[in-house]
């Protein structure tokens, strides 16, 4: 997210009980999306987390996506949607954007991971329709393990004309 402008936008979305659940999204009030704003700024000055606010015409904030690690080979992506934006293929466009950006940006760069809930069936098509395909395994579900009772995650990685790394 970019500045000040968009800490209403990210209050509201920390409202919504899809996201804090999913998304762990923990904003109740404008200080803490502040403070949430000022964590995405340090993360692009030390070059670890690449944050971008994913924002329609007129201004309306629909989501986040962010690029971790990417001067490493394998670098993760990570996204969220405000309610608004779901069910109109925004996250898995804004995924494949983002990822298409990371291997034309980062020389260096390998493979690109999303780390999902695998019981979030949302999510698992999001993972498919952004290019995704998880590792060791083909579809969501068969490869969900549960860990005492939560969910475990699963590892996505983009496959780009069948094979892993660049085109």
């Amino acid at each position: 997210m970019g500045g000040e402008s968009d800490a209403p936008a990210l209050v509201e979305a920390g409202r919504d009980p899809v996201l804090r659940h999913w998304g762990g999204l923990d904003i109740g009030d404008e200080g803490d999306a502040l403070r949430w704003i000022g964590e995405q700024r340090r993360g692009w000055a030390r070059g670890e987390r690449l944050a971008f606010a994913v924002v329609e015409a007129g201004g309306r904030v629909l989501g986040h996506a962010v690029l971790k690690r990417p001067g490493a080979a394998v670098a993760e992506v990570g996204y969220w949607t405000a309610a608004a934006a779901r069910g109109r293929g925004v996250a898995s466009e804004m995924l494949r954007g983002l990822t298409e950006w990371a291997f034309g940006e980062y020389p260096a760069l390998e493979r690109v991971e999303l780390i999902h809930q695998v019981d979030n069936v949302a999510s698992c098509r999001v993972a498919e329709k952004g290019g995704y395909g998880l590792a060791g395994g083909a579809g969501c579900v068969a490869a969900g393990v549960s860990v005492g009772g939560a969910s475990a995650c699963a590892g996505a990685e983009l496959r780009l004309g069948g094979v892993s790394g660049r085109a």
